[in-house]
């Protein structure tokens, strides 16, 4: 799919996109790095949870219905468990 109407942010953030799937990927490195350069956390590690927080963290998330509500997806205990394992 090609890629437009992102000219102008492509070429400030200096990517080189072919399609909409790299284009996405660069983005998100691109995110990364700035949040590097800015000391800020990007995992849970990085924020002193670990392992042994997942499920404190599932249940905190589960009591937030009114805006899992709104996901377009029904959020499940494993679903989360997945997430969180993978962010920490």
């Amino acid at each position: 799919m090609p890629i437009m109407g992102y000219g102008r942010f492509l070429e400030v953030a200096g990517i080189n996109a072919r399609d909409v799937k790299e284009l996405s990927e660069a983005i998100f490195e691109y995110y990364i790095n700035i949040l590097g350069e800015l000391n800020i956390p990007t995992t849970l590690r990085d924020l002193d949870f670990n392992k042994d927080d997942v499920e404190m963290l599932i249940d905190g998330t589960l009591a937030q219905q009114r805006l899992l509500s709104l996901s377009p997806k029904m959020v499940k205990r494993n679903d989360l468990r997945f997430l969180f394992n993978q962010m920490i």
